[in-house]
């Protein structure tokens, strides 16, 4: 999956969390697994030698602090992080929302569900096409 790289979760709440590494167990997905409370975390993070280890980064929007917004708004000032996905799991199905995550560069955008069978299929369309990408 993803040539074995990271899977990046920046994700504030515990079930949620828990749900997602139900999820990646389910479908088989083994690649390890860094998981960052904010965007602040992540960018203060000493993370400069994995950078080229991130496959993906799937982004909660409504975090403290730092919310998904933010991170999408700094990101796209960092050259470095132009060719992984941003892939937004969020609980809005907000229109302005969805909007504004792909104006700001996210590549996609998952409705988190109580349904977990729904939530791991959306995973692996997800995983299955970002498998499918030439990156860099």
């Amino acid at each position: 999956m993803l040539n074995r790289k990271s899977i990046v979760l920046i994700e504030d709440d515990k079930v949620d969390i828990m749900v997602f590494k139900k999820c990646l167990k389910d479908l088989e997905i083994n690649n390890p697994l860094l998981i960052f409370k904010n965007g602040e975390e992540f960018f203060n993070s000493p993370k400069e030698f994995f950078v080229n280890s991130i496959g993906i980064i799937f982004l909660d929007l409504n975090t403290p602090k730092f919310n998904g917004f933010d991170f999408l708004k700094k990101i796209q000032l960092e050259q470095k992080y132009y060719t992984i996905p941003i892939i937004i799991v969020s609980t809005s199905k907000d229109e302005n929302d969805v909007m504004q995550a792909y104006q700001s560069g996210a590549r996609g955008y998952i409705h988190k569900c109580s349904n977990n069978k729904i939530f791991a299929k959306s995973l692996k369309i997800t995983f299955d096409y970002w498998d499918t990408q030439v990156l860099l």
